[in-house]
């Protein structure tokens, strides 16, 4: 799984757009859970602390999108 997306990534996650953060959030989480082997370049592309600064910055959204999919 390389197309250049986890290196591009970051860029992604730091927009302002909501809608494309939370695609873009998707968009790894399907990544991760699919391949566990791609753990590794998820942390060498330096994707972890701009993730959990979303998770910090976004909670009422978090929850609130966790909430719509368990509904």
């Amino acid at each position: 799984m390389d197309n250049g997306f986890l290196q591009i990534a970051p860029n992604i996650l730091n927009t302002r757009n909501k809608g494309i953060k939370r695609e873009t959030c998707y968009a790894l989480s399907n990544i991760l859970a699919d391949d566990l082997n791609i753990h590794d370049a998820v942390i060498d592309n330096n994707l972890i602390p701009i993730l959990v600064e979303i998770l910090a910055a976004d909670v009422t959204e978090v929850f609130s999108l966790f909430a719509s999919l368990i509904q």
